[in-house]
């Protein structure tokens, strides 16, 4: 992330714990079978409360993600599923303004961490990542006060936790906040990087 995505990311207020709108949660990521959107859409279809899905990216299985959720939710009013394709910065980060959660469904390390983590936590949304050997998703978005399984088992469970408790989710975006600044930002590696070299 950039020195300028970072400070926009930052500078972006917290979600109004008061709010009476729809659970709002995104996906940023390529469409492919080990990001497992599919999990992700059918646990929110255990969720029998009004929410949104904003889905960012494209890739191989967008077709199939996305006939799943019209599956799964027709023309449901109180569930929307909304496939953006690739954004720009500017784009993704009004998409960043608005949500209350990121799911970072991966069964796979394809990558360590995914760097859209870190852009969440820094926007103030807590991320949500399953346990993955030689990945470090978990991990990065562990927080003290959201316990959970870190499984596809206990999805719906958290999801249902944080779209039924949002004074609890907007808290959980400070610790995000806060855990991205003491371990993530560019001020931090920096440091780290000038000490080892």
């Amino acid at each position: 992330m950039s020195s300028q995505q970072e400070l926009q990311a930052l500078q972006l207020p917290f979600r109004d714990p008061s709010s009476h709108s729809p659970f709002r949660v995104l996906f940023i990521g390529r469409l492919d079978s080990y990001k497992r959107v599919d999990w992700l859409l059918q646990a929110l279809s255990c969720l029998h409360l009004p929410w949104e899905l904003v889905i960012v990216g494209d890739g191989p299985r967008r077709s199939y993600f996305h006939q799943l959720s019209l599956q799964l939710f027709g023309s449901d009013s109180n569930h929307l599923v909304c496939f953006k394709g690739r954004l720009s910065e500017k784009n993704k980060l009004d998409q960043l303004a608005i949500a209350d959660i990121l799911v970072l469904p991966s069964d796979k390390s394809n990558e360590a961490f995914g760097i859209v983590q870190l852009e969440a936590m820094a926007a103030g949304i807590p991320s949500l990542a399953f346990q993955c050997p030689r990945s470090g998703m978990a991990w990065v978005a562990q927080l003290p006060d959201l316990d959970w399984s870190q499984t596809p088992n206990g999805l719906v469970d958290v999801l249902y936790r944080l779209a039924s408790d949002r004074p609890l989710c907007s808290h959980l975006g400070l610790q995000a906040r806060s855990r991205y600044l003491e371990l993530f930002s560019r001020d931090i590696w920096l440091r780290q990087l000038t000490f080892w070299y």
